[in-house]
């Protein structure tokens, strides 16, 4: 079992933490299994950033507020549009070209999401569908939602890859297993840049007295510099994200992460994986102690976007863990709070498929809500209060 799937409560993380014989980040810094790039981070890592998991759940708690049914009805026509799908079906969609999809739609934001998805949609290989049911050893059954299989998991069997990994809760998955991965990681980024691009730029009316949320395509740097001696810093690069300008600042509303494949399957479904969950958690670290471009105060969305498949990732850090977590002890038992990286997810939504659409549509629209309530609120001085903004 993979970390994300395992540990959920800080007597899990004790239990484990123990049997691993964990070593704080000050000790793993020390050790030859330290590495300053968050892309190259394991299970070490979590440990040390003492990582707890909740289960995932169809909405992400910390926007729960703002989701409902029907709440992405009516907004506009060019969204309900792209729930709805494209008119093709998808073994024609990917054997068209971009200039006949876009021109064949009103407005051509609609016409560059399905240009972008086509790439993403498999091509061949051979397509197994398995049907298998929970453990026993497993607390609850996960509710299918909005994941609806589509044609495709693909493993990726390349060692030299960077680690794509996903989790997710339906009964029964389609896959394909292939020799090695083609390089969608760029096709996945531009799909992830014309969708999400479509819903903000469509959900915000053009007379909006608050900042417009928006698309960034830039990648950004985060570094963590510890004030205590000795610590090392460590470093991540996002693949873009959400932002939104507030007093003179981007403040970042989420990040995103895309990777080109899933690489772990268990049990005929692909989960986290140990390297992609620490990635996640060490790029909201590097985000939340950056001196510049700072997000929300202990709030740190992360969409990961594997080909068509999005996951939602929050994680919670407060200003009290930043502080001291480098130097706590994993075998150590706490049960306060503010010692973990709380971390809420959401199952995969495949974006390919209408419900996946909806359910993640959903989604940005309740992340423009929440950041265009930050806005209004604005930053706050102290932890007791931390869901302001975090500037400098």
């Amino acid at each position: 079992m993979s970390y994300y799937d395992t540990i959920r409560t800080p007597r899990d993380f004790f239990n484990a933490a123990r049997a691993q014989e964990a070593m704080s980040l000050a000790d793993l810094q020390q050790s030859h299994h330290w590495n300053s790039a968050v892309s190259h981070w394991g299970v070490y890592n979590l440990f040390a950033c003492r990582v707890i998991c909740k289960q995932p759940s169809n909405v992400l708690p910390l926007l729960a507020n703002n989701i409902g049914p029907g709440s992405e009805e009516g907004i506009s026509s060019c969204i309900d549009s792209l729930i709805q799908g494209p008119r093709e079906d998808k073994p024609t969609l990917r054997t068209m070209e971009e200039p006949q999809i876009v021109r064949t739609y009103e407005p051509d934001s609609l016409g560059y999401v399905w240009a972008a998805l086509a790439p993403l949609l498999q091509r061949d290989g051979h397509t197994q569908t398995i049907t298998s049911s929970r453990s026993g050893r497993n607390r609850t059954k996960p509710d299918p939602g909005p994941y609806v299989p589509s044609n495709s998991y693909q493993i990726s069997s390349s060692p030299l890859e960077r680690p794509n990994t996903a989790s997710s809760a339906p009964s029964s998955v389609g896959y394909i297993e292939r020799s090695s991965a083609p390089l969608v990681e760029d096709f996945t980024v531009r799909f992830m840049n014309c969708l999400i691009r479509c819903v903000l730029n469509y959900a915000q009316n053009v007379n909006k007295e608050l900042p417009f949320v928006k698309y960034r395509d830039e990648r950004l740097a985060y570094t963590y510099e510890p004030d205590s001696t000795g610590s090392k810093k460590f470093q991540a690069i996002d693949d873009g994200g959400i932002q939104v300008r507030h007093d003179g600042e981007n403040v970042q509303v989420a990040i995103l992460e895309a990777k080109r494949t899933f690489q772990e399957i268990r049990e005929g479904r692909p989960t986290v994986s140990n390297e992609l969950l620490a990635q996640i958690v060490g790029e909201a670290l590097a985000l939340k102690a950056s001196t510049i471009r700072r997000g929300f105060r202990k709030d740190i969305v992360s969409i990961v976007a594997i080909q068509h498949y999005i996951k939602v990732f929050h994680l919670s850090i407060t200003n009290s863990f930043v502080r001291h977590f480098d130097t706590l002890r994993p075998i150590d038992q706490n049960n306060d709070p503010d010692s973990y990286i709380q971390v809420e997810s959401t199952s995969w939504f495949d974006v390919s498929e209408p419900t996946g659409r909806k359910y993640f549509v959903r989604h940005l629209l309740a992340l423009i809500a929440w950041a265009d309530a930050a806005v209004e609120t604005g930053p706050e001085s102290s932890d007791s209060s931390e869901d302001g903004m975090d500037l400098e």
